[in-house]
């Protein structure tokens, strides 16, 4: 079962990274609260899925977003459908307004105990995002393109949790906190963002690289790192309990400060 569960991540991991065409019957519906949609500002983003995968991608040319839910059944091995009416049920979608802004909350609704076992690939295509915040266990969570205050927990409530991968050209300039309980943990960020970092790894590798001039109270032990960029104030935490933490501020090499 366990070989079943990582042949299914890594089937979805690759046509997803593939760009290959899903059925149009993945997409989750979205309501949209009438106040929501007069409302011209970036989005914030909460999602929690539990037993699968996220991907949230910034793409500035659409007008809303849009959710793609990829169901494998791990018993028998096929895709479900999202009107299947085994797992319709499993999904919730909505826009509100939380703090004068559009919020999309993502939820798939099961729990570890659900039948038929199965593995959920969330794709979250949005046009922007300030704010980000994703609960998930199972498989690896990845976001690009987007910026504002980012919360990913890998793993939560005491589950096994994948690669965490953050990945943008927008300067980051608020608190950050990236964890999983079972994978690596990648933060690829402008030079011109900033933050005082703490990473934590105790059991595997902690690689730190900033192309910047402005960096000071570096001090590194085997399995803790700090440091300050660009005289931040906004506190950056990256951890995992196995793997490896990267950071790199800018891009290419450039005056490496701890590989270890």
């Amino acid at each position: 079962m366990v070989v079943r569960s990582m042949l299914t991540a890594l089937a979805l991991s690759t046509a997803f990274a593939g760009g290959c065409s899903l059925p149009t019957d993945h997409a989750v519906k979205i309501n949209v609260s009438p106040t929501a949609a007069r409302i011209d500002r970036s989005y914030a983003v909460d999602i929690e899925n539990r037993g699968g995968e996220v991907r949230v991608v910034v793409e500035p040319g659409l007008t809303s977003p849009i959710i793609e839910a990829v169901v494998t059944d791990q018993g028998g091995g096929f895709l479900r459908r999202t009107p299947d009416p085994t797992v319709k049920g499993w999904y919730a979608a909505d826009v509100t307004v939380r703090d004068g802004r559009p919020l999309l909350r993502v939820l798939t609704k099961r729990s570890d105990d659900t039948q038929p076992a199965t593995y959920v690939g969330l794709t979250v295509r949005v046009p922007s995002c300030d704010g980000l915040r994703v609960r998930n266990t199972g498989g690896p969570v990845v976001a690009k393109g987007v910026w504002g205050e980012i919360r990913i927990e890998n793993g939560f409530g005491g589950g096994v949790g994948g690669d965490v991968r953050v990945s943008t050209t927008r300067r980051l300039t608020d608190p950050i906190e990236l964890s999983s309980t079972g994978g690596d943990v990648t933060l690829l960020m402008p030079r011109d963002s900033t933050g005082r970092f703490e990473i934590t790894n105790p059991e595997g590798h902690i690689d730190f690289a900033a192309r910047t001039d402005q960096l000071s109270g570096v001090r590194r032990t085997s399995t803790v790192h700090r440091a300050v960029v660009n005289n931040g104030q906004n506190e950056v935490r990256l951890s995992t309990a196995r793997g490896t933490v990267r950071v790199e501020v800018g891009e290419g090499i450039r005056h490496a400060v701890g590989d270890y």
